[in-house]
Formats: structure tokens, sequence, C-alpha cells
């Protein structure tokens, strides 16, 4: 395994919600992808409930990265400089 790999799931362990403080590690961008682009849906800390991204498919095939927003509305994700250099990502 790769040691970029393995600290990737470091990081993803660490997000997991914590027996004793029942809260959820954040990360940064990077692994916020990774997440998404294996299924996942995630969000910022500071995004009003309930906007989250994750990946559109049609057919199998990866469409879009999406952001669904509080009114179910769907737009394609253009990450800002902000949401880039974040490291207050959570996975839902």
């Amino acid at each position: 395994m790769s040691k970029k790999r393995e600290k990737e799931d470091k990081q993803a362990a660490a997000a997991k919600p914590s027996a004793e403080t029942n809260c959820v590690a954040s990360f940064n961008f990077g692994l916020a992808m990774s997440i998404v682009l294996s299924g996942g849906r995630v969000r910022r800390a500071d995004w009003r409930r309930p906007a989250y991204i994750e990946l559109l498919t049609f057919g199998g095939n990866i469409t879009a990265v999406c952001v669904i927003m509080r009114d179910d509305t769907m737009n394609t994700y253009t990450p800002s400089q902000c949401d880039m250099l974040g490291n207050d990502w959570y996975k839902i």
C-alpha cells in the first residue's frame, strides 16, 4: 500500500464519530473529494444544513460533482479557494 493511501486511510478513520464525544473529525478538501469519488457525501462545517456534495452518475459513468441544496435543488459544484483550502470538511 502506498504511503499516500495509508495517510488517506488514517484520515478517513479519524473522520468516524467518536464514541466518547459523538463528534466527527474534520479533514481537508483532497480527502473530501476522495470520499465523493468513492460514492460518499461531504459538507463543510459552515454550510447551512443540509447542503452537501455528491457525485452524479448516469449509466455508471461519472457525470458531475454536484451540490445538493436545502430545497433539494441540484447544481454542479465549482469549489472556491476557501473550499479547497478549508480543513473543515465532514462526511455525512
